[in-house]
């Protein structure tokens, strides 16, 4: 690493101005922030010379391969005094060039600091000047494809990894991407404790993410694995995005790991797919003690939309009070997995939806599959499905649609308390054991619709006089 390090400590940054960091720019080198604040800082102009035609980091830019600290720091009042232009990383903006070398990659982290808003005399405008990406940080790693790197290196395809602990966001707006924190082609992101008071994002964009927003652009830059856990939204906090109200990630042709652990994910709102999460590409998501409420999409997952994805786990989940706002087409009133080759769910609750009268297809959740080239598994344990919509609806609480002959769906000890239970499209074959079904208010529990092989063993059911429908 470095022998040059760039120390600021126990200073204050207020009113100051540039087109990089309009407090701090930092090339080539490593950089130390402590005890420090910023104030009303932002950028000015543009350098349309050199190509440059957006601005980053109203307080800290940071371009280097060395790892960079920024702890116990607030930063407030976001203030750019240009009159045009997109600002990337609203307060702190990372550039990680791609560079050949044997040593580890470095890990930039900020910790114990506090993002506010942006001044009040600051009215941001689509078409004048705005946050892009990132309102608080946007962390950008180089592709060795814009470097010719590939023709003369394989090692270190990661260029750099970013700990986000115990940090305060928000308010947040970003037009683009990540109202509060957007990363693109960085190995490994770790979010880890820390609140966020509210988020939003106002473009329809490819990424979206009223919290975070996250693109793997490059397969060849290697797989990113994000993790986010024990962050607390702050009560009456609103998440908006048109794609993922909370959080948002486009694998693009990397692979991607998104990871939520131990929270309570309220209020996320999509103008159209996903109230809480969007996830597309080829990712993999991992969700585990997690509570989703009181969200809502307009078209697609009230909670979770996941579609053209390699896999979905949820562990030790409870979904409530999400659902759909529009009556056409609407699809998984908690959540919409599309494509997905596998999806495993486990010791999980779907509860009562928000606006359950609205759901086309897929109370609790939809699983559709559009593509004819691949085979499919949903597998259900020990996890219950309650009345998320009403009972008058034709719509079932689960619900398998494809074009796939080679889908299999497997429930163990899943209790289905809703009205009618299953609905299963051609070609898709049914394993059920220790199956509880539960009438509220009709007399069909459970359909499967031209199921090539079913077999249900251990089956309970109440109040019902049809235990079992079979259209083929």
């Amino acid at each position: 690493y470095s022998t040059l390090q760039t120390l600021v400590e126990n200073s204050t940054f207020e009113n100051t101005h540039a087109l990089l960091g309009g407090a701090v720019a930092v090339f080539g080198q490593g950089l130390t922030v402590l005890n420090s604040t910023f104030t009303r800082n932002g950028p000015q102009g543009l350098d349309f010379a050199s190509g440059r035609t957006d601005n980053a980091g109203a307080s800290i830019y940071y371009r280097s391969t060395y790892p960079m600290m920024v702890k116990s720091c607030v930063f407030t009042e976001l203030y750019p005094i240009t009159s045009w232009g997109w600002l990337t990383g609203g307060y702190i903006a990372v550039e990680t060039p791609y560079v050949c070398t044997l040593e580890p990659t470095p890990v930039h982290q900020i910790e114990d600091c506090r993002f506010g808003a942006v001044s009040p005399d600051f009215i941001p405008m689509k078409g004048s000047l705005a946050v892009k990406k990132g309102h608080a940080i946007a962390v950008l790693g180089e592709s060795p494809a814009n470097t010719g790197a590939l023709s003369t290196c394989v090692s270190n395809p990661q260029p750099t990894r970013l700990e986000l602990i115990n940090n305060s966001y928000g308010p947040c707006l970003s037009f683009s991407s990540g109202g509060c924190v957007y990363v693109e082609n960085v190995a490994d992101v770790h979010v880890l404790g820390g609140d966020v008071e509210s988020g939003e994002t106002r473009d329809f964009h490819p990424v979206g993410g009223g919290f975070l927003g996250a693109t793997g652009t490059d397969s060849m830059t290697g797989a990113m694995d994000i993790t986010i856990e024990d962050l607390e939204f702050l009560a009456g906090g609103i998440f908006l995005s048109p794609l993922g109200g909370i959080v948002a990630v486009d694998g693009g042709t990397a692979q991607m790991s998104l990871k939520l652990v131990g929270m309570e994910l309220p209020r996320g709102h999509a103008k159209a797919k996903g109230g809480v999460v969007h996830a597309t590409g080829l990712v993999s998501l991992n969700v585990s003690d997690c509570t989703f409420r009181d969200s809502t999409a307009v078209s697609h997952g009230g909670a979770l939309c996941v579609y053209d994805t390699e896999a979905v786990y949820l562990g030790d989940c409870t979904f409530t009070k999400n659902g759909v706002t529009s009556s056409k087409g609407s699809a998984g009133g908690h959540a919409y997995f599309g494509d997905v080759v596998e999806i495993v769910i486990e010791r999980s609750d779907f509860l009562e939806g928000s606006n359950p009268e609205v759901v086309s297809n897929g109370g609790c959740l939809l699983a559709e599959y559009l593509t004819e080239t691949a085979e499919f598994s949903l597998v259900a344990r020990d996890t219950l499905f309650q009345r998320c919509q009403i009972p008058q609806e034709p719509t079932s609480a689960v619900a398998i649609s494809n074009s796939i002959e080679n889908g299999v769906v497997t429930l163990e000890n899943v209790t289905l308390d809703d009205y009618p239970g299953v609905a299963l499209s051609s070609y898709v074959s049914l394993n059920a054991s220790s199956l509880r079904a539960f009438d509220v208010g009709s007399s069909v529990a459970i359909i499967f619709v031209q199921g090539d092989f079913v077999e249900v063993r251990g089956m309970v059911a109440s109040g019902i006089t049809g235990k079992l429908f079979i259209f083929s």
